[in-house]
Formats: structure tokens, C-alpha cells, sequence
């Protein structure tokens, strides 16, 4: 019962340092060189991401229409 009671402890601590760490990661916001907050441009970042992806898509997008067109109109021309 001893045994097991410790070792239900352990694990107990084990999970607390654990959560202790990842929460510690994830909540820390380092200060820049004029003192303020990179919060901003953290959650920025997935957002511009997130746009830069969006406008490579239609980028390809267009020039897969492009040659789409071109090669209707060798086709026709044929």
C-alpha cells in the first residue's frame, strides 16, 4: 500500500513539473529592446503566414489557369 501510495506521488509531481514547464513556455512573452511586449507580433505571425500561404495559392492557382489557357488554344489551333 506504502509502495504504491509513493508511487502515485511521484507521478503526481512528475505531471505537476511537467505542466509547470510546457505552461511556462507558452505564457512568457519576452521583452524587446524599447521594453514593450512581443505579443503583438506573435500572434501576428501565424496570421502573416496564414497570408503569405493564401496568396502563393491563387499565385498558383493563376498560372495553372494560364496554362490551362494556353494549351486550349493549341489545341484549338490544331
Amino acid at each position: 500500500m506504502g509502495r504504491i501510495l509513493i508511487v502515485v506521488l511521484a507521478l503526481v509531481v512528475i505531471a505537476f513539473a511537467v505542466k509547470y514547464e510546457l505552461a511556462g513556455t507558452t505564457q512568457s512573452s519576452p521583452l524587446d529592446a524599447v521594453g514593450t511586449t512581443q505579443a503583438n507580433s506573435e500572434h501576428s505571425r501565424p496570421k502573416q503566414q496564414l497570408d503569405n500561404v493564401r496568396s502563393k495559392a491563387r499565385e498558383i492557382e493563376k498560372n495553372d489557369q494560364e496554362r490551362a489557357d494556353e494549351l486550349l488554344k493549341k489545341s484549338e489551333a490544331q
